[in-house]
């Protein structure tokens, strides 16, 4: 479970704390890139594009552990 960063080089995902991609690209430092929240609901885990704002996908974790 966790917000996640999509590298707008590759489209691979992985953790905010991550600061360069497998492919070599900085994600930190890239401005295009996605923010997603993985999550479990009902025993099975899910992936929800939240879009580039990290404030809305914060956000939007929040809402989910409610």
């Amino acid at each position: 479970m966790g917000i996640l960063v999509e590298c707008p080089v590759c489209k691979i995902r992985s953790g905010l704390k991550r600061k360069i991609c497998k492919c070599g690209n900085k994600v930190q430092k890239a401005d295009s890139k996605n923010y997603w929240i993985e999550y479990y609901l009902n025993g099975k885990r899910t992936r929800e594009r939240i879009g580039r704002s990290k404030q809305a996908a914060e956000n939007r974790f929040r809402e989910i552990q409610t």
